[in-house]
């Protein structure tokens, strides 16, 4: 059987490098800045949210341990009245 040379780095070398215009690595840059942006106001928009949650929940506790016991059961059958009450709507519509 007979060996033939084989020079592999002619395989790794695609000609002259590629060179960019200006134009072009503005785009570039301009596209990766357009991405990392949504990602921020899409993390800040989930922040946001967690916080206004925290927030809400907060002034709940701080409402519920103001109230008696009687106004607490009182409040707490109102919203499950109310969840009850949208669970209906919501099997009556299907």
């Amino acid at each position: 059987m007979k060996r033939f040379k084989l020079n592999i780095q002619q395989f790794a070398e695609s000609g002259e490098p590629k060179a960019f215009t200006q134009e072009e690595v503005d785009k570039m840059i301009e596209s990766r800045l357009k991405r990392e942006n949504e990602k921020f106001e899409k993390a800040k928009k989930e922040l946001e949210r967690q916080h206004n949650e925290s927030i809400e929940d907060y002034e709940e506790r701080i409402k519920n341990a103001n109230l008696t016991a009687e106004e607490k059961h009182k409040k707490e059958i109102d919203k499950i009245q109310k969840d009850l009450d949208a669970k209906n709507a919501e099997l009556t519509k299907n």
